[in-house]
């Protein structure tokens, strides 16, 4: 009778351990279970929204490249953008794009921040609000390692307050003009752009040509670069902005055969290329009457 009642017992004891392993192990029935899944559950839903709006605030751009990463951010940030404009006429949008010293740039602009900030600009330009977007660059320091991973390079400035001086001078469409003795200087900003909308400079080239076209005079028109690019591009910036300028004196009745156009590149420096005024100053043509 006693090996009978030590037998039950054995067996009620097996079926539970087997009946509780059974539910919890492969059912997953068990509340501990319960929690270890939703947790998990929870955790892997975390990741999910995180890879899926990671780079929802703003636009980010892989290490060395000017086109942005393709997110679902674009169209959010562009419909964003149109409608502070859109809210009021007198706002200006100044789009400011980020890079690294050591970034590899093959843009062709001056530098990949400009470039970055070029590409946003351009999902604005069928848009009745073109003309009330500048762009910007700045400069960060030179990093050991390139990152590995897409980062943020673009910042977003929507104002109807008139820039601060120091402010303009990275500005798309400002050139600063400096008129010496037989000579003017016009400096451009960090981009090989189209200086013809910027008025002040326009004034100065007219109030130029009507001088030298009456004295029956030719000019030179010498491009210059800063040291950001190769050589042969440098030369190439050089070379583009002079001609900017030279169809622009074309434009205003001056005579091609009286234009002589050449490029000196980044070989002519006349500040330190270390530094962003610097840098502005050696971008520039130099207009001299013959």
């Amino acid at each position: 009778m006693r090996i009978v009642v030590l037998g039950v017992i054995a067996f009620l004891l097996w079926s539970s351990v087997t009946i509780r392993y059974y539910v919890c192990n492969i059912m997953l029935l068990c509340r501990e279970n319960a929690i270890a899944t939703e947790t998990t559950t929870s955790a892997s839903a975390q990741s999910n929204e995180f890879e899926a709006d990671h780079y929802s605030e703003n636009f980010v751009f892989h290490w060395g490249k000017h086109i942005p990463v393709d997110t679902l951010a674009i169209s959010e940030i562009k419909t964003n953008l149109l409608q502070k404009l859109a809210e009021d006429s007198s706002r200006r949008l100044k789009i400011t794009g980020f890079y690294y010293g050591n970034e590899n740039n093959q843009s062709g602009f001056d530098n990949l921040g400009l470039a970055r900030a070029n590409s946003i600009k351009e999902l604005l330009k069928n848009t009745p609000y073109t003309k009330r977007v500048s762009v910007a660059s700045v400069e960060h320091e030179k990093l050991t390692e390139p990152l590995a991973s897409p980062f943020e390079a673009i910042d977003f400035d929507v104002t109807t307050e008139e820039m601060k001086v120091e402010e303009k001078s990275l500005i798309f469409n400002d050139f600063e003009v400096e008129e010496l003795e037989g000579k003017i200087i016009i400096y451009f900003p960090s981009a090989s752009v189209n200086p013809s909308m910027d008025t002040v400079l326009n004034r100065k080239l007219d109030v130029l040509v009507q001088k030298v076209m009456e004295q029956g005079k030719t000019v030179s028109v010498t491009g210059h670069a800063d040291n950001t690019g190769t050589e042969a591009l440098n030369n190439q910036y050089g070379m583009n902005r002079a001609n900017t300028i030279k169809d622009m004196l074309v434009s205003k009745g001056f005579l091609p055969a009286n234009i002589l156009v050449s490029s000196k590149g980044d070989r002519e420096p006349i500040a330190d290329n270390t530094t962003v005024t610097g840098r502005k100053k050696n971008r520039r043509v130099e207009i001299t009457i013959q």
